[in-house]
């Protein structure tokens, strides 16, 4: 009885299967689950005999069923008492960068002369 097309025991015993397509064996063969084709050429008549009774590869495994969604859960912490502390940094940062500003404007380097001293009046008066 000939066999169906399939998988099938190499022949040759240098892969593990070899596709067997109902008349002859074909080039194509598969090691460790990866199919290739194999590039020596076969004995003729090797190539014309039918794969052995229960030679044929096992069936795949059917590929997992999905498993169910699952919705990811999320964990809400609270902390009491943080505020006073954040509420404490931002003041400290305002008035850093408040002294930088006043820094800065003072020290714009205006290097032009100014007068430091008040002009001097002076009155006449006349004779009698």
């Amino acid at each position: 009885m000939a066999q169906p097309s399939g998988w099938y025991t190499d022949p040759t015993m240098r892969h593990t299967y070899r596709f067997w397509d109902g008349a002859s064996w074909s080039t194509e063969v598969s090691d460790g689950g990866v199919a290739t084709t194999d590039a020596l050429p076969m004995d003729p008549t090797v190539m014309a005999t039918e794969p052995a009774p229960g030679s044929q590869a096992p069936a795949p495994a059917p590929p997992p069923t999905p498993a169910e969604p699952v919705a990811p859960t999320v964990q809400v912490t609270q902390k009491s008492g943080g505020g006073a502390g954040a509420l404490v940094g931002i003041l400290i940062g305002i008035l850093l960068i408040a002294g930088i500003i006043i820094f800065l404007v003072n020290n714009s380097g205006d290097d032009s002369p100014t007068s430091t001293t008040a002009p001097v009046a002076t009155t006449t008066t006349a004779a009698p």
